[in-house]
């Protein structure tokens, strides 16, 4: 009988010290790190570097002379939707949706900004043809009011710029 207790005894014995030596290791082993992406030398629309210019975005980087203001457009609409400037300063309105932005003035907000023969439609705020994703358009607010503006190439999209 004493030599079944020592066999047990062994058993026990070992079955613990696997058991400790399996709980040490699952706690001290860094966890496993994922390896990082090899690097691409081309740009893509999902390798994190900006596309090339259009030549249009070209040519108003060009024209541009600084902005205070950013309102993007999404596929959401325009963020922000509403905006507080003073007098004089410049908004960039920049496409980064897939689809075509048209900026042009409403009268939604009470009076149509006023027309400073811009050659287009019936207001200055208006960029007179459909902005591509990627392509801006920045308009200086050189009259005090609240102003409504739409994409006339989705007309449920609106925002307001305040002038003050």
């Amino acid at each position: 009988m004493n030599k079944e207790i020592a066999i047990g005894a062994f058993t026990l014995v070992v079955a613990l010290a696997i058991a400790l030596a399996v709980a040490f290791f699952s706690q001290s082993t860094p966890p496993s790190t994922p390896a990082p992406a090899p690097a691409t030398t081309t740009a893509s629309p999902t390798s994190g570097e900006a596309p090339a210019l259009s030549p249009e975005a070209a040519a108003a980087f060009a024209k541009s002379h600084g902005f205070q203001y950013l309102v993007s457009y999404t596929d959401r609409g325009f963020e922000p939707p509403a905006l507080s400037v003073k007098k004089g300063e410049t908004v960039r309105f920049s496409n980064n949706s897939k689809d075509d932005l048209w900026i042009a003035a409403t009268d939604q907000a009470g009076a149509l900004y006023p027309n400073v023969a811009n050659g287009c439609g019936s207001s200055a705020l208006d960029t007179c043809k459909a902005l591509k994703g990627g392509d801006f358009w920045e308009f200086t607010f050189d009259v005090s009011g609240t102003w409504s503006y739409k994409n006339n190439s989705d007309t449920s999209k609106t925002g307001t710029v305040t002038v003050q």
